[in-house]
């Protein structure tokens, strides 16, 4: 039976995130450019994606081993053994990561194996700023919007995401203050900064403190459509605005 060829890296994504969820791990993709992280209790596991071996691949690897205690490698399984697999496995043990294969039955359907655990990385280091960050975004942000892999879609960082909640809710009641926005479950800290900077153009001033939504925010849930429907599904049993 001829094997199933994936076209783009981001088809070994969900695979792989249904191979963590079902370890307990909580999986985001493209939080600070790992394809994957994978947190439980205060374990960070970061992993990346080819859809073959490379020296890229690898040194990915190793750079990703200064902010996560383990780290793996991702790619599809190839279609016939690799006759020097067990010198590629050597390389990996040397370099502690560990290598996942995804099987593809078809489109649809993959089974994720592990070949090589990865060992605890000496290189990292727990009280990094981008461990930190990655921490942050991956334990704040309240969707996966992205897909591991992917490298020309707009991704959805937390900032962006706090943003759709916003123009989620502007979409629904209208013309809103920050205070009715923070009522409504938007950030405490970042609501303020957020609408006045206006960084994307999703929001228009009418007044002072008053703020709705704009063009460009309309068109934005479209693009963001999954992450949108998910926060107006958390808004459709609120009635009425803020007081």
């Amino acid at each position: 039976m001829k094997q199933y060829k994936i076209k783009k890296e981001t088809e070994l994504y969900p695979p792989v995130k249904k191979w963590f969820e079902n370890a307990g791990f909580t999986v985001h993709a493209e939080v600070k450019n790992c394809d994957l992280t994978a947190i439980k209790n205060s374990e960070l596991i970061i992993a990346e994606f080819k859809r073959g071996l490379t020296i890229e691949l690898l040194l990915q690897g190793v750079s990703r081993q200064k902010s996560a205690e383990k780290v793996y490698i991702v790619i599809q399984k190839p279609s016939v053994k690799y006759r020097k697999l067990q010198d590629i496995l050597y390389i990996l043990k040397k370099l502690d990561l560990g290598l996942l294969l995804v099987d593809f039955e078809d489109a649809e359907n993959a089974v994720v194996e592990e070949i090589l655990a990865p060992g605890l990385s000496f290189r990292v280091n727990k009280k990094s700023r981008t461990r930190r960050m990655i921490f942050k975004e991956s334990t704040l942000r309240a969707t996966d919007g992205n897909c591991g892999g992917c490298s020309q879609k707009k991704l959805l960082t937390l900032y962006r995401e706090r943003s759709v909640f916003i123009a989620c809710c502007l979409e629904k009641f209208g013309e809103l203050s920050p205070e009715d926005l923070r009522k409504l479950g938007s950030s405490k800290r970042k609501t303020g900064t957020i609408l006045s900077k206006n960084y994307y153009g999703w929001f228009t001033r009418i007044k002072r403190g008053r703020y709705c939504l704009s063009d460009e925010g309309k068109k934005a849930l479209a693009i963001f459509g999954d992450t949108a429907d998910f926060f107006r599904n958390k808004l459709k049993d609120i009635d009425k605005k803020p007081i």
